[in-house]
This record gives structure tokens, C-alpha cells and sequence, in this order.
């Protein structure tokens, strides 16, 4: 018989924070999530809808920009953010939003985030400096540890060789100071 109980999902957590009043554990819920997960709209659309119940309005609309969702009830806080980074560039602007979402090549974004990076004057170089950092940003935690697993070995090899010199002018020091000791003797 196994034992245990079954994880309950990140929605399951934020409700039963959210009907306990406990908001600030809501948001930490779904910081970590959009922090340490691919881009999901729905979560940040959640995570903006718990930064609204908190009044923090700001931060809701440029959460729920990132999100891509138009809905109405969105609007003044997308709208307060916007403003507030009207004169903000396009690449300020995706530096504004989670990592998560400056992850994606420019054709994964939300259309209403690509319209608003073009009217604030994203080009097709940024386009593809954008998806080249995307592409580098994507490896796989595997890929990662392999390069992590390789550059420790090289470490360990360098180490093993430096031990291994070390050993040997030590080695070479001791002959020629006994050989002397022996020229020395002989002579005497």
C-alpha cells in the first residue's frame, strides 16, 4: 500500500491560500512558480488577479501584460503600467517582465506584448538577438550539469597534473641536493 499523500497543484495551493486570507502566501506561491517554470499564461494571469486582490495595481498590469489576457477588468492596471513605462524603451520594457517570458523567441510572446515591443521600436535585429539569447537561455538543466560535470573533470585532470609537477621538481630538488651531499663526501 503506498502512503502519502498526492502534491496538490499550484491552482489547489493559491485557492486554499487565497479562501484562508492568506494572499502573501498566494504570491510567494506563484512568484516561485513563474520563477523556476516555463512561461504559462494562466499562472501569470492568476498571479495578477492576487496582485490586484493586494492593490498593488502596478504590478498586477505588468503581470497581466506579460500574461497576453485582455480581458476588461485588466485594463486599467495593463493601462496604469504601460504609463507609468511610457517612456521606457522596448528593451527596458522586456527587462520589466519575469524571466520566463524574455525567454521566448519573439514569435512565442503574446500578441499584445509583441504589438506593444513594435510600437516602441523592436526591430528585426533586436528580433533575432532576442531568439539567440532565448535559444542559449533554453538548455536543459541536463545540458547544464553536463557542461557543470565537464568542467569539473578538466578541474580534477589540472589538479591531478599539478600534483604530479609538484611531485616532481620536489622529487628533482631532493636528487640534486643529495647528489651534492655526495660530490661533497667524496671530495672531502
Amino acid at each position: 500500500m503506498v502512503s502519502g499523500k498526492i502534491k496538490e497543484s499550484y491552482q489547489e495551493r493559491v485557492n486554499k491560500a487565497l479562501s484562508d486570507g492568506k494572499f502573501w502566501r498566494a504570491k510567494e506561491i506563484l512568484q516561485g512558480r513563474i520563477g523556476f517554470h516555463p512561461y504559462d499564461p494562466e499562472c501569470y494571469e492568476l498571479y495578477g488577479n492576487v496582485l490586484l486582490l493586494m492593490g498593488d495595481t502596478i504590478n498586477a498590469g505588468r503581470i497581466l501584460f506579460a500574461s497576453g489576457q485582455q480581458n476588461p477588468e485588466y485594463r486599467e492596471a495593463i493601462q496604469l503600467f504601460l504609463e507609468k513605462h511610457r517612456s521606457t524603451t522596448w528593451n527596458n520594457l522586456l527587462t520589466l517582465l519575469p524571466n520566463s517570458i524574455r525567454r521566448l523567441p519573439y514569435e512565442k510572446l503574446p500578441t499584445s506584448v509583441q504589438s506593444e515591443l513594435s510600437l516602441r521600436g523592436y526591430i528585426e535585429v533586436a528580433k533575432a538577438k532576442q531568439d539567440l539569447l532565448a535559444g542559449l537561455n533554453n538548455r536543459s538543466p541536463q545540458t547544464r550539469w553536463d557542461w557543470i560535470k565537464g568542467e569539473l573533470f578538466g578541474l580534477i585532470v589540472l589538479l591531478i597534473f599539478g600534483w604530479l609537477m609538484l611531485c616532481l621538481l620536489i622529487g628533482i630538488f631532493f636528487m640534486i641536493k643529495y647528489m651534492w651531499q655526495f660530490i661533497y663526501s667524496v671530495i672531502k
